[in-house]
């Protein structure tokens, strides 16, 4: 079981569709600035909320973001074997978790399924950037949905529990 807990910044992009980017330290070292998108960082958080001032000043000056905030994060990812899987079974906010890439792995983050927001193919989820960070309540929905998304994208994926919540920004950060 991969349990990941810290802080993220959390920026809206301006472009439709609409979503909220969570961002953690970078860990691409050709990346010019401070964080990068945590979908692609591995799911590292930030450590420390002293951390994140160079990375929220850098998406403040970036104009194609609005809404920059910070968010406490707390995720749990179930490795493959039904153990792991149903010693989730008594938590609650509930998302599926699929790592693409060859070269460098990405992870996209599923939620509940909400109109207007993709998923994979006719699978009960959509995008958790896009749905407004909306899980998925039950375990027995979240065991159908993961079952339907690798059947459906052909893909294996994962279970997990996902928690975020907003942080106000220190004085000191802002």
């Amino acid at each position: 079981m991969r349990s990941i807990e810290g802080f993220v910044c959390i920026a809206r992009y301006i472009e439709p569709p609409r979503r909220d980017i969570l961002f953690g330290p970078k860990t691409n070292s050709e990346i010019e600035y401070s964080y990068e998108n945590f979908t692609t960082n591995n799911l590292i958080p930030f450590t420390e909320l002293d951390q994140i001032q160079t990375s929220l000043n850098e998406l403040r000056a970036r104009r194609i973001f609005k809404r920059r905030s910070i968010g406490h994060v707390k995720l749990k990812i179930a490795e493959r074997s039904e153990k792991e899987i149903y010693a989730l079974e008594d938590e609650k906010n509930f998302i599926i978790v699929v790592e693409v890439g060859i070269v460098s792995t990405e992870f996209i983050l599923l939620g509940k399924s909400v109109k207007g927001s993709y998923g994979v193919a006719h699978a009960p989820v959509s995008d958790l950037l896009q749905n407004g960070f909306k899980t998925i309540p039950k375990f027995k929905d979240a065991l159908y949905a993961l079952t339907e998304v690798e059947r459906q994208g052909h893909i294996y994926a994962h279970l997990g529990t996902f928690k975020m919540q907003r942080v106000k920004i220190p004085s000191q950060v802002s």
